[in-house]
């Protein structure tokens, strides 16, 4: 194995287990928020359960809405980068 290659493997498999972890989360949180707005104490951590309102703004509605040249005034781009990583598994 060359040392890209166990750099992509390593990281496939680190990614499948962040997944099974984010899972479990989802579940326990779930659990929490069924217990309604409060502190839960476990022996080492504890978890304050909230709920509130957020806004969000639709960024299409406002292409739409707002003129071009203000729009530009308004936007910031940025680079970005990203690694996207898949199973050969599923590859036919």
């Amino acid at each position: 194995m060359t040392n890209i290659t166990k750099t992509v493997d390593t990281l496939g498999a680190i990614n499948e287990e962040i997944k099974a972890l984010e899972s479990v989360a989802r579940k326990l949180k779930a659990e929490l928020l069924a217990q309604g707005v409060g502190i839960y104490a476990g022996n080492l951590y504890e978890a304050d359960v909230q709920f509130f309102d957020s806004e969000i703004i639709k960024p299409d509605l406002v292409r739409k809405l707002v003129a071009p040249e203000i729009l530009r005034e308004v936007t910031i781009v940025k680079p970005n980068e990203r690694v996207v990583v898949r199973s050969l598994e599923n590859v036919i």
